[in-house]
């Protein structure tokens, strides 16, 4: 036999089933079964967090100050970097190398019948580390040249290390065969006559990362004789593509 509280529970859980709990008219009001009862509901409320701390006045305005002041400073910090590194690049251009040509002439008088085109460049080192030849070659063309310098086909020649701030030579010979019309008409002009090609050369910074690697230096002439040979003249080339240094 049930409980006077088993048949109160079990008649509550059906009220539940049925709809809303409403009271009947004139009866005591009683709690309604179908809502948790207030006890129930505190016990299984979750415990409310620590609310976090509050800054003073104060520290807030100590943080604010801090986060302001660090701005100019990392903006400083990097303009610093940025100017070292220009000056850095700057110095180390400066202390390279720097070849080019400053004069050209033939090395021999030019006979009746030419078997060989003697040429001397000077060369000048304005830089201020010495510079080791790695390559130099050079061509002779009646033209008119391509747009680009054909290296590929250029004859290699040998050339000294020049010293900082000093002049070096490089001879050059061309095998020719020309006969006596041939000849004639290369010294009074009438067969034009272009000298090109390049120097390539290592200093003491071309190892290093970035700033460094081989320099290069172009060279075009065109001769425009005036009389005897010790009156003749080297033109630089109208060609951009030829005539350049880095």
């Amino acid at each position: 036999m049930a409980s006077p509280n088993q048949e109160r529970t079990v008649k509550d859980e059906k009220d539940c089933e049925q709809g809303p709990y409403v009271g009947q008219e004139g009866s005591p009001p009683r709690a309604n079964p179908c809502e948790p009862s207030p006890t129930k509901v505190r016990q299984e409320a979750k415990p409310q967090e620590n609310p976090p701390c509050k800054m003073s006045p104060f520290a807030r305005a100590c943080k604010e100050f801090i986060h302001l002041s660090m701005k100019p400073i990392s903006m400083f910090t990097f303009i610093l970097t940025v100017v070292g590194a220009i000056q850095t690049c700057a110095f180390i251009k400066s202390e390279r190398a720097s070849v080019v040509p400053i004069d050209v002439k033939l090395a021999k008088e030019v006979p009746d019948y030419l078997k060989n085109l003697d040429v001397s460049i000077i060369w000048h080192n304005g830089g201020k580390s010495t510079a080791n030849i790695e390559q130099l070659v050079a061509a002779i063309s009646h033209g008119p040249l391509p747009e680009q310098p054909p290296y590929h086909g250029a004859q290699p020649f040998a050339m000294s290390p020049i010293l900082p701030g000093s002049k070096g030579e490089a001879l050059m010979s061309f095998s020719t065969e020309w006969g006596k019309d041939y000849t004639d008409a290369f010294k009074n002009g009438a067969k034009p006559l272009f000298l090109f090609g390049r120097v390539q050369y290592r200093d003491e910074l071309s190892d290093v990362w970035f700033f460094g690697g081989i320099r290069e230096t172009g060279f075009c002439y065109f001769y425009r004789p005036t009389g005897g040979v010790r009156e003749h003249m080297f033109d630089v080339c109208q060609y951009p593509a030829y005539t350049y240094t880095r």
